[in-house]
């Protein structure tokens, strides 16, 4: 599954707060909003609408950690995308001069190889 995160830009920036009032309403506030009338500059408010106060609870720090939530995704991403590069950059320099041997060491350490242009695990044919 893949994400668009060019769907969020332009986002009030986090770290975003979530308030509770009274057990049944909850806010959620970025401290860049702010204003001394509060309720007018929330990003979200929130009422029981069939919600446990424990689900207001749990649903707005969920939308209140959407931030971090999105720091991390891209911060994964880029984390994946990296080591892609290094196992398609073992898998050319294999392919060019060590096939055979960097395959037999990988599949006795039992890790994954590339077939047919996707990673899996193989069994060691004899």
């Amino acid at each position: 599954m893949t994400i668009d995160l060019t769907k969020y830009e332009g986002h009030t920036e986090g770290p975003w707060d979530l308030e509770l009032w009274l057990h049944d309403e909850a806010y959620i506030y970025a401290p860049e909003i702010m204003t001394p009338e509060a309720e007018s500059t929330s990003i979200c408010k929130m009422h029981e609408l069939n919600q446990t106060p424990e689900q207001i609870l749990a649903n707005g720090s969920l939308m209140a950690d959407a931030p971090l939530l999105l720091e991390e995704i891209k911060r994964l991403q880029k984390a994946l995308h990296t080591e892609q590069q290094i196992v398609q950059a073992f898998y050319e320099y294999r392919d060019e001069c060590c096939f055979d041997h960097c395959e037999a060491w990988m599949l006795e350490k039992g890790h994954r190889v590339i077939v047919d242009g996707q990673s899996e695990w193989k069994e060691e044919e004899e």
